[in-house]
């Protein structure tokens, strides 16, 4: 199986561990500093952040996934 699409994840509020793919992305969030990918943890339900590698063109609203 490819597993391209799959990343680690740490949740900042349980320090839950989790392997995710691109299912589990709530929102991406465009700022100064890249694309901010954004997940809930499925130990304790938190919302975190994972900043991507890549940047956009421009900032701009939040975008739904």
């Amino acid at each position: 199986a490819d597993h391209g699409d799959m990343f680690l994840t740490d949740c900042r509020a349980c320090s839950r561990r989790e392997l995710r793919g691109t299912r589990s992305i709530e929102l991406l969030v465009n700022t100064d500093h890249g694309i901010g990918l954004v997940y809930r943890c499925t130990g304790c339900g938190a919302s975190n952040v994972l900043r991507s590698s890549s940047t956009s063109a421009a900032p701009s609203p939040l975008v739904a996934a």
